[in-house]
């Protein structure tokens, strides 16, 4: 059994020997006259750096001289744009002869700068305010807010009593454009505080007076109609 164990165990050092080994590759013959010298070698980097040398020295060439073929072209236009402006200028007449008339200009610009600038101090300045109010209302209670709004509403005028509408009235609506209100929320001018629901024209009239045959839209025109309104009607 001791030889059997000594037999296994050289034969996988010998199997282990040859996988560690490289592999060889086999030999090819050349023959003599296909064989490269070291001589030959050295030329030919020597001849392929003559050549890379050649290809380098012609591509700036080529490069110089298209930058040098733009530059002119530029100048050339160059050149052309000015003497068309030049001609332009002279043949346009001289508008700014008079002194006066500049100076007065001058004035305008001035006073609408010194606009622009008031605005925009103006603007920043309520940016400002409204920032600081922003953080003061965040500041308070809960408590103390509200007992801020109910203060500010108490200032708010009180909102006009609507009518109540009368029978076949007609609805006019006062549209939705051109409904300016300052930052408090209140209507610039007095012409919004209008009732738009109260009855004009013939509607100030009671329609519930006439007969039942002439309580309809449009009674006696061509556009008569036999409906009054959705609530008396079964739809």
């Amino acid at each position: 059994e001791e030889e059997e164990e000594e037999e296994v165990s050289e034969y996988e050092t010998d199997s282990d020997d040859e996988a560690d080994r490289p592999a060889l590759l086999k030999p090819v013959f050349i023959p003599k006259t296909e064989r490269d010298t070291i001589l030959d070698e050295e030329k030919r980097e020597e001849e392929e750096m003559i050549a890379e040398e050649k290809r380098i020295k012609a591509a700036e060439e080529r490069k110089q001289q298209t930058q040098e073929l733009v530059e002119t072209i530029i100048r050339n236009e160059d050149e052309a744009a000015t003497q068309t402006v030049h001609s332009d200028m002279e043949e346009m007449p001289d508008t700014d002869t008079d002194p006066e008339m500049a100076e007065e200009e001058y004035e305008n610009w001035k006073i609408r700068e010194l606009r622009r600038i008031k605005k925009e101090r103006e603007e920043k300045e309520a940016y400002a305010r409204e920032r600081e109010e922003v953080e003061r209302r965040r500041s308070l209670t809960d408590a103390e807010r509200k007992a801020e709004d109910e203060a500010y509403t108490a200032t708010l005028p009180a909102p006009v009593a609507e009518e109540q509408w009368k029978f076949l009235q007609k609805y006019y609506h006062k549209g939705a454009y051109f409904q300016q209100e300052e930052e408090k929320g209140v209507h610039t001018d007095t012409i919004f505080d209008r009732d738009y629901g109260k009855a004009t024209g013939g509607d100030k009239f009671d329609k519930l007076l006439m007969p039942k045959i002439m309580q309809v839209k449009n009674f006696g025109r061509k556009g008569q109609v036999k409906w009054t309104h959705l609530v008396n009607e079964d739809t």
